[in-house]
């Protein structure tokens, strides 16, 4: 009998039953060195327990574009529907429901959480703009739990997974609860520093100026090393010119249009290709930063402008279903769907191949500009390409070779 435990005092404690441990996931500064790490990227670690010499990895997916991670547990009833509407046949997938997942974010992005229907708890992670969702089915049969405290976040489906990552500090509100109701109602848990998320509930993981900062994949993540101390502590807790924009009260999508407009367009775009043109002879002109056409924009509703993952969205069906025959079919196919490629040269190949000691002497030399402002050892790491998972090596090397030749054409003119 349970109570015969209390009969004898010299009785054997109580021990605990012990249970496996669970998936778990780190978000923020995360360490290269965590144990059992099954996928990792700069800003989080999946962790599996094993069972064997393999990871367990149906509790991990990766989309089809390799865009969005997804790790948790799912059961859907409406899987067969699913594969139909991705245009797959049933009987042909032989991928998990987590893989389903993982290509439905891929085709529709948030979107997709409207159409599971089942019992799931899910961590998403968006590897293009860097935010972390943790989502739960309406009727919250799987249960998710996190951490709200320090430099590293932690996710689990388990309380006791996440123990090592937390204080021992009760949550006085949740003990209060617990004694009237016998259970800990809503979010909150009987351990302050963790958090649990509410059946049908969504959570976006992000602080919003480091993702828009990283977002420009240069050398946000890389500041604390690569400044000297002393710029650090200088400029670290200085404000961003970006704050007042990325926290208003308008839609997140304008406020990322407002700052587009206001910061990459008018002092880096729009500059550079101003620039270059008259320095032939000609006027460039931008027909998308037409005045009229940036207030017509800020004006149309957010799921007109971005529908799923899909940019551009009215601009598009505007140029491609248009009723009058001189407008329509303006553009190729092939030409509005196209990805986004940017405007920058083949620099990770260049570096690495055609330039590398010119940039070794140029950045790691002693009477370099730079010099007083930047340390050398990830300078020297990049050029040596020690770790670059990402190939983003050579943007970085690009950014600091671009400094220093202006700086010493600028410093000789003065």
């Amino acid at each position: 009998m349970l109570f015969d435990a209390f009969k004898n005092r010299k009785s054997p404690k109580i021990e605990f039953i012990k249970t496996n441990l669970t998936w778990r996931v780190a978000w923020g500064t995360v360490d290269v060195n965590y144990e059992n790490i099954a996928w990792r990227d700069e800003k989080i670690s999946v962790i599996l327990p094993r069972t064997t010499s393999e990871f367990p990895m149906e509790k991990l997916a990766v989309s089809s574009r390799g865009r969005f991670v997804v790790v948790g547990d799912v059961w859907l009833t409406n899987r067969v529907q699913l594969l139909q509407k991705l245009g797959i046949e049933p009987d042909s997938f032989q991928g998990s429901s987590l893989q389903l997942v993982a290509n439905l974010w891929e085709q529709w992005g948030n979107e997709s959480l409207s159409q599971l229907i089942g019992m799931f708890a899910l961590v998403i992670w968006d590897r293009d703009k860097q935010v972390l969702r943790l989502v739960r089915d309406r009727i919250g049969v799987h249960t998710l739990y996190y951490t709200t405290t320090g430099s590293v976040r932690w996710i689990a489906p388990q309380l006791r997974t996440l123990a090592p990552h937390r204080s021992s500090d009760l949550d006085l509100v949740a003990l209060r609860d617990y004694l009237c109701c016998a259970f800990v109602p809503g979010e909150r848990t009987l351990w302050e520093q963790v958090r649990e998320l509410r059946p049908g509930g969504s959570v976006t993981n992000q602080d919003a100026l480091c993702a828009y900062l990283i977002s420009f994949q240069k050398c946000a993540v890389d500041l604390p090393q690569l400044l000297k101390p002393e710029v650090w502590t200088a400029v670290q807790t200085a404000p961003w010119v970006f704050a007042e924009d990325l926290y208003s009260q308008a839609s997140y999508l304008n406020r990322l249009m407002a700052m587009n407009i206001k910061f990459k367009g008018a002092d880096q775009i729009l500059t550079k290709v101003s620039n270059l043109t008259q320095a032939v002879l000609l006027q460039g002109r931008s027909p998308l930063f037409d005045q009229r056409i940036v207030d017509l924009s800020m004006e149309i509703p957010p799921e007109y402008k971005l529908s799923g993952v899909e940019e551009k969205a009215v601009l598009k069906q505007a140029i491609t279903y248009s009723t009058s025959l001189a407008s329509a079919d303006i553009l190729p196919d092939k030409i509005i769907h196209r990805p986004k490629s940017g405007m920058m040269g083949p620099v990770q190949l260049g570096f690495r191949k055609y330039w590398q000691r010119e940039a070794k002497d140029l950045l790691l030399n002693q009477n370099a500009y730079i010099t007083p402002y930047l340390n050398k050892l990830p300078i020297r790491s990049w050029l040596n390409y020690q770790g670059d998972t990402w190939s983003r090596y050579g943007v970085k090397l690009w950014l600091l070779a671009s400094l220093e030749i202006w700086l010493q054409v600028n410093q000789k003119v003065q």
